[in-house]
């Protein structure tokens, strides 16, 4: 199998790194790394959502006049109906820090400018959010023609338990 990695902005929102993975297979597939056959996509975490997305928006690609299809998309702990630590952020808890409700008025507006500064969004926080996930699921449907799998953890059990409130 021939295989590819794409890389993706790693803070930036599901639209965007959606259009970089579109734009990567293509790339892949313009320059021969890809055989013409059918793709079969594995996500993780966010991946699946941005997979998703692009499925969305088209299931296949062309090349040379022929067009290539996406077969599968399996994920692998993609966060499908949000994040519980994205929704922390969503309900300002910035803003309810002693500190830094203090000594700033606008705590997310205040990290979301120091975060620029070295090219980091919140925008993947916010699209990960379960009121996110809610609007995405509705908008982005399965495509019939893929073959979808989701696969997920259960969580660490013992002294902290994580199952029950991830």
């Amino acid at each position: 199998a021939a295989v590819i990695a794409p890389a993706v902005d790693p803070t930036a929102g599901i639209e965007t790194r959606s259009s970089m993975l579109r734009q990567s297979i293509a790339a892949a597939l313009g320059q021969g790394q890809l055989r013409n056959e059918p793709i079969h996509i594995i996500a993780h975490s966010m991946g699946g959502l941005d997979s998703r997305r692009m499925i969305t928006k088209g299931s296949s690609f062309e090349v040379n006049g022929k067009e290539i299809t996406i077969q599968t998309l399996a994920t692998i702990g993609t966060p499908h109906r949000g994040s519980p630590i994205a929704d922390l952020v969503a309900l300002k808890f910035l803003d309810k820090v002693p500190f830094l409700a203090d000594a700033v008025k606008e705590p997310e507006a205040a990290l979301r400018r120091i975060l620029g500064h070295f090219r980091i969004s919140l925008d993947g926080l916010h699209d990960l959010t379960s009121e996110s996930a809610d609007h995405f699921n509705a908008t982005n449907p399965n495509q019939t023609s893929v073959n979808y799998l989701s696969f997920a953890g259960g969580g660490r059990t013992g002294l902290i338990p994580t199952s029950n409130f991830f």
